[in-house]
This record gives structure tokens, C-alpha cells and sequence, in this order.
């Protein structure tokens, strides 16, 4: 499972804000996502191990 930031719309944005207001809480609404992992060759591993390496960040590959 794979969750993001939700999207949105300026409805659910003003309940969300109302509900920190109210508690006094900071809040981070996230979606998720069933997804299964790419299989990788050993080059493409390779790859992205090297470019998380240079970009400082985990990347995911993923299969749609």
C-alpha cells in the first residue's frame, strides 16, 4: 500500500481546517493505494539505487 496527499476540493480543505482549529491539532489527510512493486532487472535496480543516491530521496518503482 502506497499512500500520497489526498486532493482536496475547498470544501473538504475548510472542514479539515475547521477540525485543527477546533482541536488544536495539525492534520495531513493522505490517500491510499493498493499497488504491487515493479520486478526489477538487476540494471534497473541498479539505477534507481544509484539515482537515490544522487537525488537523497527513496524512490519506488511500481507496477500499474
Amino acid at each position: 500500500m502506497l499512500c500520497t496527499y489526498a486532493k482536496l476540493d475547498e470544501k473538504k480543505l475548510a472542514a479539515l481546517r475547521e477540525l485543527e482549529t477546533q482541536h488544536n491539532v495539525r492534520v495531513v489527510a493522505l490517500a491510499c493505494h493498493d499497488i504491487r512493486p515493479a520486478r526489477l532487472t538487476k540494471a534497473q535496480e541498479e539505477a534507481i539505487k544509484k539515482a537515490e543516491q544522487e537525488l537523497g530521496v527513496v524512490l519506488l518503482a511500481y507496477e500499474q
